[in-house]
């Protein structure tokens, strides 16, 4: 059942800080493009934090580092609160204006509705250092509707920013890169709901298609693909940093090719998984950062 934001106390600085955001915006086309750009960029960190959350959660389940990603599931759960606070109510310190756009706000209602169950799910894991067998189900079971909600409020907020500023060929790339730290997220949360038996066929289809997505992209942000409107890499550093993450997802691709086509996961693949997942998300982050500073 969804419920009605609550405010939030707030100081008169930050009231004043928050209204000029918003004049500037509505002043200025190319400052509330600016401010969109930002909201969609945290709004693609809630997808990637939802993943994060869940692929966490499931290595715990399985043993793999427990105390390890107990840490990383709070460090996440803290920052998808703090995060989607500011994109609902704005954030001068983040610079980011409280939403107006109607099918924005939709959105925020929609994961208000949702957060407060995953989060019940993952407090309840962190004070018992565990998960359930119900608590991995319920955790399967929200997280796709709540990355989907997540996902699609980026994908509005990026339409908003378009419509205020033309967008150029690089941006898309920025975007692309970006979206390819949430794909690794995805991958990793469907090949564990694998290992833990949860909705096996569907996960299954869900790891080749998402798999095959991430591979497309990468190809096509090193090489160009002109279907995506996408250009080959636009320097010799970016390019190299690409190659960097195209070697570990050379490891990382039969990991999840395996129990995509119909394999259980061993052991020793889940732990190698675990292995790459945190330098994979980090050069695919360091690219994503080299194309925003373009």
């Amino acid at each position: 059942m969804s419920r009605q934001a609550r405010p939030f106390p707030c100081s008169v600085a930050a009231v004043g800080a928050l209204l000029a955001l918003a004049i500037a915006s509505f002043a200025d086309p190319a400052a509330a493009a600016s401010d969109l750009k930002r909201a969609s960029h945290f709004a693609e960190q809630l997808s990637v934090q939802t993943q994060r959350m869940s692929t966490a959660s499931l290595l715990v389940v399985l043993g793999i580092d427990k105390a390890q990603n107990l840490g990383t599931l709070s460090k996440s759960r803290e920052a998808f609160g703090r995060v989607f606070k500011a994109l609902r109510d704005g954030d001068s310190a983040m610079g980011l204006s409280p939403r107006t756009e109607p099918n924005v706000l939709k959105l925020l209602a929609e994961v208000e509705a949702l957060w407060p169950q995953f989060d019940a799910v993952v407090r309840s894991g962190l004070d018992a250092g565990d998960f359930s067998t119900e608590q991995v189900a319920t955790i399967g079971n929200l997280n796709e509707p709540l990355f989907e909600a997540t996902h699609e409020m980026a994908a509005a907020l990026h339409q908003h920013a378009n419509e205020k500023q033309l967008r150029s060929m690089l941006e898309v790339a920025a975007e692309r890169a970006e979206d390819q730290t949430w794909r690794l997220q995805k991958m990793s949360k469907q090949f564990l709901l694998i290992a833990a038996g949860h909705n096996v066929e569907r996960n299954r289809k869900d790891l080749s298609d998402t798999s095959a997505e991430f591979s497309r992209s990468l190809a096509g942000l090193i090489e160009g693909d002109p279907e995506s409107k996408l250009l080959p890499a636009p320097n010799p550093e970016i390019r190299a940093q690409l190659r960097r993450v195209e070697r570990l997802w050379d490891e990382f691709l039969p990991l999840v090719k395996s129990p995509a086509e119909g394999d259980k996961p061993a052991p020793e693949d889940i732990q190698r998984l675990a292995q790459l997942m945190s330098p994979l998300d980090k050069e695919l982050q360091a690219a994503a950062e080299m194309f925003e500073e373009l």
